[in-house]
């Protein structure tokens, strides 16, 4: 793993293709995990279309590019791009545009496009729930006032248990009994 200040976290991930040997059968796929560690999971999978080259036997992984992402967005990308190029037996894109739920998709290109909508949705619910976030953000702004504890230090209010609990809390209490 890379850490960059500007992005926070990048990390690095491959595009791989997993071979068989006696077919030429060829699964892509992409991991920021170890190629062992993922070949490994293959190994386990029972409804993946790599089994179909797990069950013959003789077969090996290889990374087919390394790639350094922030968002896991840029690395399926990259794979429905070899899925498109090379013959495979994925059953599966990499990528479904057409909605499916178990892909979540938080792009700047997307949020560029429907920026007036959301904006429109972002103030319709501040509207409808007003004054629950109001009361939300009183309450965190009351969690954030220093408290004077009674053994001489100052506490936000969400420390203090934590504080109560200290050493230094409970020799000050001993010592005033």
């Amino acid at each position: 793993m890379i850490v960059n200040k500007k992005y926070k976290t990048i990390r690095k991930c491959y595009i791989y293709e997993l071979i068989c040997r006696k077919t030429g059968m060829r699964y892509i796929g992409h991991t920021i995990c170890s190629l062992s560690f993922r070949l490994n999971k293959h190994r386990n999978t029972r409804n993946c279309s790599s089994k179909k080259i797990i069950d013959n036997g003789d077969y090996f992984i290889k990374p087919l590019e390394i790639i350094y992402i922030k968002y896991g967005l840029s690395a399926v990308l990259k794979e429905q791009w070899y899925m498109n190029q090379l013959e495979n037996i994925n059953d599966k894109p990499a990528i479904n545009l057409g909605g499916s739920p178990n892909l979540k998709i938080n792009s700047a290109r997307f949020r560029e496009r429907h920026r007036e909508r959301l904006r429109i949705q972002a103030n319709q619910h501040y509207y409808n729930n007003h004054r629950k976030i109001r009361e939300r953000d009183n309450t965190s702004r009351r969690n954030q006032i220093p408290i004077q504890c009674e053994c001489g230090g100052k506490y936000k209010q969400r420390s203090l248990y934590e504080h109560q609990r200290t050493k230094r809390h409970k020799k000050y209490l001993d010592n005033s009994i």
